[in-house]
């Protein structure tokens, strides 16, 4: 284009830059695409919505709206925020996964408004007068307030709404079935409110690449002036170091980010397909090498990491331990002793204790300690209660 520039064919210059450029918008394509399918076929999902007859039908889940009541099954995800009207269980209550939401591992109880569990079939809950007054759309998920309005003859009754009636979308459901009105939908839920929009993600070793590009081509242009200040100023000198620049470029290696980002799509597949790790899905192919970098990693909580997976292992009553060696029914007595002498809130609880205790003669030691966990218990720093604490091997999981 530039005759005097020239220094050898167009098509060196034009065709490293087009492949350079070309493996890289190939590897963010093939990311985009992924996430278009993973979007797709969650919208494309298929739920059971209750029609004004009392049947189901199947609609899929991008065509849910607000108003409609829908069945939820155990073990799938709840595609819209909802309000929880009827569970399999006789009291109302279920619970749900929210790890999606708010990392947190362990199960949340929710509880059915209590003027819709009590209808005995699905029929009655189509023909119910009731509506629904909810607050706007906020981010919070741990706040919730509304209105259940019921007309039952002549009279109208209100009940409250709290948190535990809500079935946030993008959460799951632990066990049983329910039924649930949808309030909030599409960008309105509390997911999709606390997302932010797609970022392109860089790794340190990028960080790392450019920099030292930029001092390559600050040596380049270091290299340039020496050998034109040697060659001499002459006419149409900045010709002569534009020339310079161009046969210097060489310096700087572009077909490194090649290969950097072949690498990181090898890496991404190899993560995908191990079998060591199966189920695992590398979402991203731009920064899989990060991973290689984790020296330390930090938990709130242990069940982060255990799975709430716990083994007995011992239990100290004051200063005396007991473990799986000792028998049952010896536990039990001392457990009881202490209560009866003891005038703190576990006082007066003996009977409790002694059902529960009952209960779990037939129990594990596995179990034994969930059983303990569930009574009163009160610090050994505040001068009342017994100082029960039970311990879990660490070995097998537990903290």
């Amino acid at each position: 284009m530039f005759p005097a520039l020239r220094i050898g064919f167009l098509i060196t210059y034009i065709s490293p830059l087009i492949f350079v450029l070309s493996i890289t918008l190939l590897k963010e394509g093939i990311d985009d695409i992924k996430r278009y399918r993973r979007d797709k076929e969650i919208n494309s999902e298929k739920y059971e919505k209750l029609g004004q007859y009392g049947e189901f039908a199947e609609v899929a889940g991008a065509d849910i709206r607000v108003g409609d009541i829908i069945k939820l099954h155990e073990k799938r995800r709840i595609p819209a925020d909802m309000v929880l009207l009827h569970t399999t269980d006789a009291n109302g209550s279920i619970f749900i996964k929210t790890d999606q939401l708010d990392g947190e591992t362990d199960w949340k109880l929710r509880k059915a408004v209590a003027k819709t569990q009590g209808i005995d079939s699905v029929g009655n809950l189509v023909q119910l007068q009731a509506c629904v007054r909810i607050q706007p759309p906020h981010k919070d998920i741990y706040k919730f307030q509304g209105t259940f309005y019921i007309k039952e003859g002549p009279t109208e009754s209100v009940a409250g709404l709290e948190l535990e009636n809500t079935l946030w979308a993008n959460t799951v459901l632990a066990n049983g079935s329910a039924l649930g009105l949808v309030i909030y939908t599409g960008s309105q839920t509390k997911a999709q409110i606390n997302s932010r929009d797609p970022r392109t993600k860089t790794g340190k070793i990028d960080f790392e690449i450019s920099f030292m590009s930029f001092m390559l081509f600050i040596l380049l242009m270091i290299l340039a002036f020496v050998i034109l200040t040697l060659n001499g100023y002459r006419e149409n000198w900045y010709v002569l170091l534009m020339r310079y620049i161009l046969l210097l470029s060489y310096i700087i290696p572009i077909s490194l980010r090649v290969n950097l980002d072949l690498a990181k799509a090898w890496y991404s597949w190899n993560i995908s397909s191990d079998s060591k790790i199966s189920g695992t899905i590398a979402r991203n192919t731009t920064i899989p090498e990060e991973l290689g970098r984790v020296q330390m990693l930090f938990s709130d909580k242990t069940g982060t990491l255990t799975k709430n997976d716990m083994k007995f292992k011992s239990l100290y009553i004051d200063s005396d331990r007991y473990d799986k060696k000792d028998s049952l029914d010896h536990i039990r007595q001392v457990l009881v002793s202490k209560c009866e002498s003891d005038p703190g809130p576990a006082a007066g609880s003996e009977p409790v204790l002694e059902k529960r205790l009952s209960r779990g003669l037939a129990m594990s030691p596995d179990n034994l300690v969930r059983l303990f966990a569930s009574h009163p218990r009160v610090d050994e720093g505040s001068g009342a209660g017994t100082g029960i604490v039970p311990q879990c091997d660490p070995g097998q999981g537990g903290s």
